[in-house]
C-alpha cells in the first residue's frame, strides 16, 4: 500500500470515529432529556399524589362532619321517642324499677305539680317543696287534674305505685309473708283511661239492671270511683287480698291476711282507707282490701282513733 492509500484510509477511520463520537454525544443528550423528562414526570406525580391526599383529607372531614350531624339527630330523636313512650306507658309494668316521667300537672286540690324526682313540687312559687303529698285528698268532692301522672316504681308483677311509697309497701309485704301470710296485690296505680273503663263498665251493669242514667252513675261511684276521684290514680293506694281468697267483698276481712294487715298496716304508714262505718264521710262502701299510704304519724293516729282520712284532714284544718 503506498503512502497515498494509507493517508486515505487514515482519513476514513478518523471520519468514522468522529461520526461515532457524534452519535455517542447525541445519545448522551437524549439520555439527559429522558432523565429530565423522568424528573419532570416525578414532580408531576408528586403533585398529583399531594392533590389526591388533600382530596381524601377533605372527604374525611366531610364524612366526619356528616356522621356527627347524623349522630346528634339520632340521639335527639331517640330522646323524643323515649319521652313519648314513657308518658304513654304509665300503666305498663316493666322489669326492675320502672320510673315514669311526671308530666308536671298539679292536683286540683292545691298540692301543686309533682316533679320528676318525686320529692318536689311547685306550690305557687318555683322550687318550693311540696308539703303533705302523702295526705293528698282525692274523692268525689276533691277531683284531680286529668293530666297528673305520678313518678312510678314497679313493686311486683307489673303493679306500680308512687315511688315515694314503694319501700314501705315492700317492707309490709315482706314482713307479712315472712310470718306466713300470703298477701297478694290485685290493684295499684291506674291511669285515667283504666279508671274510666272500670267506672263505665259498672255504670253499664247498673243500666242493664234497669237503673236510669243518673242513678246508675251515682250507684257505680260508691263502688268504683269515677275517673279523677280515685286514689289509685294518685299511685298511693293498693288493693291487697289473700292468696286463698281473692274476691273483693266483705268476707275478705275474715282472712288471716286481712286480719294481720288491719293490725299492722299503720306501722308502715298505711291505713284501711274505707272503714265499714265511714261510708257517709268517704262516699265509698266498706272495702276491707283498700290500703292508702299516708305516712306513719298520720297512719297511727287515724287507725288508733278509728277515724277516716277526711275526718283527720278536717281536724288538722281546724287546728291551723
Amino acid at each position: 500500500m503506498d503512502r497515498t492509500e494509507r493517508r486515505g484510509q487514515a482519513g476514513r477511520s478518523w471520519a468514522e470515529g468522529s461520526q461515532a463520537g457524534r452519535s455517542w454525544a447525541e445519545g448522551s443528550q437524549a439520555g439527559g432529556s429522558w432523565a429530565g423528562g423522568s424528573q419532570a414526570g416525578g414532580s408531576w406525580a408528586g403533585r398529583s399524589q399531594g392533590r389526591r391526599k388533600a382530596r381524601r383529607r377533605k372527604a374525611g372531614r366531610r364524612l366526619c362532619l356528616g356522621s356527627c350531624v347524623f349522630l346528634l339527630g339520632f340521639v335527639a330523636g331517640g330522646l323524643f321517642v323515649l319521652g313519648v313512650l314513657q308518658r304513654a306507658l304509665g300503666n305498663v309494668g316493666g322489669g326492675g324499677t320502672a320510673v315514669v316521667y311526671a308530666q308536671g300537672a298539679g292536683i286540683s286540690a292545691g298540692m301543686g305539680e309533682t316533679m320528676e324526682n318525686g320529692a318536689q313540687a311547685a306550690t305557687g312559687s318555683e322550687g318550693r317543696l311540696e308539703e303533705g303529698w302523702n295526705l293528698e285528698l282525692v274523692n268525689a268532692a276533691h277531683g284531680m287534674d286529668p293530666d297528673y301522672v305520678p313518678v312510678l316504681a314497679e313493686v311486683e308483677r307489673g303493679y306500680q305505685v308512687d315511688i315515694r311509697m314503694e319501700e314501705p309497701l315492700r317492707e309490709m309485704l315482706q314482713d307479712a309473708r315472712a310470718q306466713g301470710f300470703a298477701v297478694r296485690i290485685c290493684s295499684a296505680y291506674r291511669t285515667w283511661e283504666k279508671q274510666e273503663s272500670l267506672y263505665e263498665a259498672k255504670v253499664e251493669a247498673y243500666r242493664e239492671e234497669g237503673m236510669g242514667e243518673k242513678e246508675a252513675r251515682e250507684t257505680a261511684a260508691r263502688t268504683v270511683a269515677a275517673p279523677g276521684t280515685s286514689e289509685h290514680q294518685l299511685g298511693l293506694a293498693v288493693d291487697l287480698v289473700s292468696e286463698a281468697y281473692q274476691i273483693l267483698d266483705e268476707k275478705q276481712e275474715e282472712t288471716p291476711e286481712q286480719q294481720w294487715l288491719m293490725a299492722h298496716c299503720q306501722e308502715y304508714g298505711f291505713i284501711l282507707r274505707y272503714p265499714s262505718d265511714k261510708t257517709e264521710e268517704t262516699g265509698i262502701i266498706y272495702e276491707p282490701w283498700h290500703y292508702r299510704y299516708v305516712g306513719q304519724e298520720a297512719a297511727r293516729e287515724i287507725m288508733e282513733r278509728g277515724i277516716c282520712l277526711e275526718e283527720y284532714l278536717e281536724e288538722r284544718a281546724q287546728e291551723e
